[in-house]
């Protein structure tokens, strides 16, 4: 549980948690939010219907904030129905920043279907997305500009073509 995972206080040094609605506006300044570097909005757990509708509220106050701040934000947010994609696709295009989202049944279904395919591969995204000394992490980087403009394919030939010169 969340509770339990909260304990081990060095998972979240740079975690600030404030109570409140976070559909409110007053909640999120308390929380200053317009200072996080990332915002995670998780799905209600209060209820499964309706869960999305509250997402998008929270992310309402948040443009609202974001506009009369100047603020742009990076939310990374959950969604219970895969049919609310559209709708986060739509409000993303004029928000004040970026957002990201994460629906697991989505998610789910995808990894399914390829691990029927491609056997470990659940154990790779696994030990890919664990935090701990034992596994692998992502890093986020700015690209080379030799690589702007091109598809991952196309600069990974790219890659392979100077490494075999080599």
């Amino acid at each position: 549980s969340f509770r339990e995972v909260k304990k081990d206080e060095r998972v979240f040094e740079d975690v600030y948690f404030c109570p409140g609605d976070p559909t409110e506006e007053h909640i999120l300044l308390r929380a200053n939010v317009e200072d996080a570097k990332s915002v995670i909005i998780l799905a209600s757990s209060q209820t499964v219907e309706g869960a999305d509708e509250k997402t998008f509220q929270c992310l309402s106050a948040l443009r609202r904030i974001g506009e009369t701040q100047s603020v742009k934000f990076r939310i990374v947010l959950e969604l219970t129905k895969v049919a609310n994609v559209a709708t986060v696709e739509c409000l993303a295009r004029d928000f004040p920043g970026t957002i990201d989202y994460v629906s697991g049944a989505h998610i789910r279904t995808l990894l399914l279907a390829q691990s029927a395919i491609i056997p470990g591969l659940t154990e790779f995204f696994r030990d890919l997305l664990s935090f701990s000394s034992e596994t692998n992490e992502l890093y986020d980087k700015p690209i080379p500009t030799s690589a702007e403009g091109l598809t991952f394919p196309e600069y990974a030939s790219k890659v392979l073509a100077y490494s075999s010169k080599q």
